[in-house]
């Protein structure tokens, strides 16, 4: 499990959640808290989808303060 928090979805912070998820064989579950001031995040969600993952079981988990999104591949 990888534990990723107050990401603001830089393109440094991107290209680590993709370079994870690319290599992450045993990678079973990443979660991604995003910063306070990120309002809406939906944009960055999706770009994050659409990277390719080694691991066909991880699942993403996006939150944010008060809710909180579950995402399978």
């Amino acid at each position: 499990m990888v534990e990723l928090l107050e990401v603001r979805g830089g393109k440094n912070e991107l290209e680590f959640m993709r370079f994870l998820l690319k290599h992450g064989r045993a990678l079973d579950r990443m979660s991604i808290s995003w910063a306070a001031d990120i309002k809406d995040p939906k944009d960055i969600t999706s770009e994050i989808m659409k990277f390719p993952r080694t691991s066909s079981t991880v699942v993403l988990k996006f939150l944010q303060l008060k809710s909180e999104v579950d995402v399978s591949s």
